[in-house]
């Protein structure tokens, strides 16, 4: 070996694109005023936490594509739901504080998936947009 070392670690990138994949969540949100979850005539397509299983999480996209790209398998009679921003805020995110969900803003499945509490993400949106 020559003794090179990476600038950063794998879990460093790790974390560097899911905070990035969060902004991103965010920024789209806040311009399409939008946010898009699977909904049934059940209620809301929630999934079993990765980091705590004794938890569920909402998965939510910014855009309608994203969203309708996982109807399929298990939630293939889900549709797809665009709720407001400010309604996703003030209401959703109450709603999954008060069962004690976890949120998954822009989900994807694997190891690159972000969970927050819904505190968490509504602290993102408090936080102004960067010029």
């Amino acid at each position: 070996s020559d003794g090179t070392e990476p600038e950063f670690d794998p879990t460093d990138l790790a974390e560097r694109i899911r905070l990035e994949a969060l902004d991103a969540f965010v920024h789209h949100a806040r311009s399409s005023g939008f946010v898009w979850i699977l909904e049934d005539d059940m209620g809301p397509a929630l999934l079993v936490s990765r980091t705590r299983p004794d938890q569920f999480f909402l998965p939510c996209w910014a855009n309608r594509e994203e969203a309708e790209i996982r109807i399929n398998g298990p939630w293939r009679d889900m549709m797809s739901v665009k709720i407001p921003r400010a309604d996703f805020l003030d209401r959703k995110l109450v709603w999954l504080k008060e069962r004690g969900h976890l949120v998954s803003p822009g989900h994807t499945e694997g190891a690159g998936s972000i969970e927050l509490s819904p505190e968490d993400l509504n602290q993102c949106f408090a936080v102004p947009p960067t010029a």
